[in-house]
């Protein structure tokens, strides 16, 4: 009876450890800074309840390529009559952490719609066929000073300022493209049209590039490249900017001509993501605060391969145990350990893995994942 119950414990942590983390990567979108209401549907972005929300840097920037034309913000598609493909990048100092890592089931490219219109309109109707990518920006982020000190208005240039913005651009790292076909919607046919896309939500698959970034140090933006033409008839900008300096007017119609947007201040571009993400340095500050006979464990790096350092924290005087279950509930690791410390592991093939650490009545878990 006591192994039945010992092992139902264990699965338990295991379906635990299986379930789907939903994050959201969206610059001062919380309660802290513009109070959005996140979890709105109709209308709004519809972001589930209990998401986690990472709130640092972001930097949209767009680029029409053989024009002279490069500002913050996302533009996409190449509408009819347009003798360009209009291309953006976006950047997120908290995806690009050192210690953001996990598993990624699928991610998105999100932001409101802008309904404004401007010649031939920034959203028409029909195809929008995209190359979607990963760049390396370490080159234009250290040239700011780091990745803390990107300003919210940067252009692509700010991001690299070597490889032009443009669909034919070969600096995308191998195994990260992808080819994206997303729908562009009718937006007003004209100035004095009322909007009609207003509240409504674009939706890009980047599960590819978000995967890469969680897997690779470095610092990295998604590239989605619209070519001119060739089945690409459809047009889509959002409200990008991450200045969060649109004022909506007295009169009720707005700066960018739109009626009644979701946004209040036009910073709607943010990443969905769906999975098990793991942020290290966080986890490691929130242990040094509190109870300090507490029982912490934290590892590092997490996916990995082929070795992690486990650390531990059982207070300074205490002994615990430290056990490594598989994905099937079966042990694969046990040791003894005291005080703060840690220890190197190896698993010796790719899997979940669950590691718990056992103090008297107490224990805490941790997932370790290793990716061969």
């Amino acid at each position: 009876m006591v192994r039945l119950l010992f092992v139902t414990g264990i699965c338990a942590w295991i379906s635990l450890a299986a379930a789907q983390e939903v994050h959201v990567f969206w610059y001062k979108a919380g309660p802290a800074n513009n109070n959005y209401l996140l979890t709105e549907s109709s209308p709004g972005p519809g972001i589930p309840a209990g998401a986690m929300i990472h709130e640092s840097m972001m930097a949209s920037a767009t680029v029409a390529s053989g024009l002279s034309y490069a500002d913050p913000g996302i533009v996409l598609g190449s509408a009819t009559g347009d003798d360009q493909g209009w291309c953006s990048g976006v950047w997120s100092l908290d995806l690009n952490a050192d210690g953001m890592t996990g598993i990624v089931d699928s991610a998105f490219l999100r932001f409101e719609l802008n309904d404004g219109w401007m010649g031939d309109g920034f959203c028409n109707a029909g195809p929008i066929n995209l190359r979607v990518g990963v760049i390396d920006a370490s080159m234009g982020i250290t040239m700011w000073g780091g990745p803390d000190q990107i300003a919210a208005d940067a252009v692509w240039g700010d991001l690299d300022p070597i490889n032009a913005l443009n669909y034919t651009m070969s600096n995308i790292i191998s195994g990260t493209q992808t080819n994206v076909t997303v729908t562009g919607l009718s937006g007003r046919t004209g100035p004095t049209q009322p909007s009609v896309l207003d509240g409504q939500f674009a939706r890009i698959d980047i599960t590819t590039q978000v995967d890469y970034i969680l897997a690779t140090s470095g610092q990295f933006a998604i590239v989605l490249l619209a070519p001119v033409g060739q089945g690409s008839t459809g047009k889509m900008g959002g409200y990008a900017t991450e200045l969060c300096d649109y004022v909506l007017e007295s009169t009720g119609s707005s700066i960018s001509g739109s009626d009644d947007p979701w946004t209040t201040d036009g910073n709607t571009v943010h990443l969905l993501v769906y999975g098990d993400l793991t942020d290290v340095k966080a986890e490691d500050n929130n242990a040094s605060q509190g109870d300090e006979s507490a029982l912490r464990l934290t590892n590092t790096p997490n996916p990995f391969n082929p070795a992690t350092a486990i650390y531990f924290e059982t207070g300074r005087e205490n002994t615990g145990t430290l056990t490594i279950y598989d994905a099937h509930g079966s042990m694969v690791h046990r040791q003894s350990v005291h005080g703060n410390g840690s220890v190197a592991w190896g698993a010796m093939s790719t899997g979940l893995y669950i590691c718990a650490l056992q103090c008297g009545k107490t224990t805490v878990t941790r997932k370790l994942i290793c990716v061969k």
